[in-house]
């Protein structure tokens, strides 16, 4: 019964139970993947948005379920809003059809509800009826709009495009910063819900976590001027994407691929057991005129971090209308799709009346 649930804000004492909450409930399908959160299973969720807060819930004191509500600056119809986003939601499996997900949801709709000057976005797997059937009963209590589905590509170093010499590729420094600045609130004024990407801010980014830096920025420079960027992010120190275990069909692909990696220059899939090795794609942006310097930027990527052999796949998202999305055409890519709602309580001073003409950002390297 519900009584028995008890709903509370995560400490750093949860952190070994929610590491093994994560690891102990894989995703199940042709494909088990599950998280690995350590050594810190709050490292990452700092990083999702300005203000952060996990809710565990506990039966019989025990750790069965978690859920992150975050909280960050952004921009709506070109005025400044709070963007609110609840993610990482994860229940023991034995739990997962009963008073514990009611207790978290509950938990999260009043939280969101109470945010009465505020726009709320989730994203949701195309597919997932479970959670799709959750936001169905959302609609007496919010506003409810959809804004379009986002692309998360896996994109392969297999048989990439060579990029175009007219531009200089290089790693960026500190002095970059206040360009990469002016850069990107120029390319985020094409977004709703964007964040509002002023030196302090991109300074706070890039000093978080010492896996994301200014050194992890990439840049396609023409003439001393910075045409186009992209962050990647190698998150191994935050999170993992560990195998478990493949269907018998998806073994023999996974044979197939190990056999013939010399000619697609992917590394050895893993075995069960072992993690996936990302790389993730972070603001990829361009100055107005220059998208093609983004496309070989890109490109340049894949043939120079990828074809090492360090990573399996690029990760990186983008809105069904976001003109980014042309940079990747001509590179080989897995995807999956979500779909985007944003939610505004009855109650409150937020109308959301039209589907937004602009695409809405969302940075699925922190998601």
């Amino acid at each position: 019964m519900r009584r028995h649930v008890t709903l509370r804000p995560a400490t750093q004492s949860d952190n070994a139970r929610l590491i093994d909450l994560v690891r102990s409930n894989p995703m199940q399908g042709s494909l088990d993947v599950c998280a690995d959160w350590s050594p810190d299973a709050f490292a990452f969720a700092r990083l999702q948005a300005d203000q952060v807060h996990l809710t565990v819930a506990e039966v019989s004191g025990h750790v069965v379920g978690v859920v992150m509500t975050g909280e960050s600056s952004a921009t709506w119809n070109g005025m400044p809003v709070r963007k609110l986003r609840t993610g990482d939601l994860r229940i023991d499996h034995q739990a997962r059809n009963g008073p514990v997900i009611r207790a978290l949801m509950d938990h999260v709709v009043g939280t969101l509800e109470r945010e009465r000057d505020a726009v709320v976005v989730t994203e949701i797997l195309k597919g997932n009826g479970a959670a799709l059937g959750l936001n169905r009963h959302a609609l007496s209590r919010f506003h409810v709009l959809e804004a379009g589905d986002t692309e998360v590509l896996q994109i392969l170093p297999a048989f990439a495009p060579a990029p175009c010499e007219e531009w200089t590729y290089r790693t960026a420094t500190l002095d970059d910063v206040a360009e990469i600045s002016e850069l990107l609130k120029s390319h985020f004024a094409q977004y709703e819900l964007a964040p509002i990407p002023d030196v302090a801010w991109v300074n706070r980014q890039i000093t978080q976590h010492t896996s994301f830096s200014h050194r992890n920025i990439h840049l396609a420079c023409r003439n001393g001027e910075i045409c186009a960027l992209v962050g990647l992010w190698d998150q191994a120190d935050l999170r993992r994407i560990v195998i478990e275990r493949y269907s018998p069909a998806l073994h023999a692909i996974r044979w197939i691929l190990n056999g013939t990696r010399f000619i697609t220059r992917m590394p050895p899939l893993p075995s069960a057991g072992e993690a996936v090795r990302l790389l993730h794609a972070r603001w990829p942006a361009y100055r107005p005129g220059r998208q093609g310097a983004l496309r070989d930027l890109l490109r340049h990527t894949v043939r120079h971090e990828l074809r090492r052999g360090a990573y399996h796949c690029l990760l990186a998202a983008f809105h069904q209308s976001d003109p980014c999305a042309q940079a990747v055409h001509g590179l080989l890519s897995l995807k999956q799709e979500f779909h985007i709602f944003l939610y505004a309580s009855r109650g409150g001073t937020i109308r959301l009346e039209r589907v937004p003409q602009r695409p809405v950002y969302m940075d699925f390297s922190v998601i």
